[in-house]
């Protein structure tokens, strides 16, 4: 099945993948919006009514309250430590992927 025309533009069947997978991107990030807005509600709630986990059928929630993190500052290292910084990076292959970059409209 040939995907390309002779002048490296995508044939008609790539097309229609490519259109097809950004719709579902565009579902998959409307659902992302809509879990994260509930999940909002329910901390809310939580934290309002003072519940620290619950039972919902077959799911366990928990509140999770607010706490404080430690973390490395890996840029400063570097701009402070660059010599040390290199000692201890460590180089991974990353696999193969595609990338969709979805136009706004104006």
């Amino acid at each position: 099945m040939v995907y390309f025309t002779k002048s490296g533009t995508p044939a008609n069947p790539l097309q229609d993948m490519v259109k097809e997978a950004i719709d579902i991107q565009k579902q998959i990030d409307e659902l992302k919006k809509k879990y994260e807005e509930k999940k909002l509600k329910i901390l809310e709630i939580c934290q309002k009514n003072e519940v620290d986990e619950f039972d919902v059928d077959n799911v366990h929630v928990n509140y999770v309250k607010e706490t404080f993190r430690k973390s490395f500052d890996s840029k400063l290292f570097k701009l402070e430590h660059p010599d040390m910084y290199n000692k201890y990076i460590k180089e991974t292959i990353v696999k193969a992927s595609i990338r969709f970059k979805i136009k706004k409209d104006d």
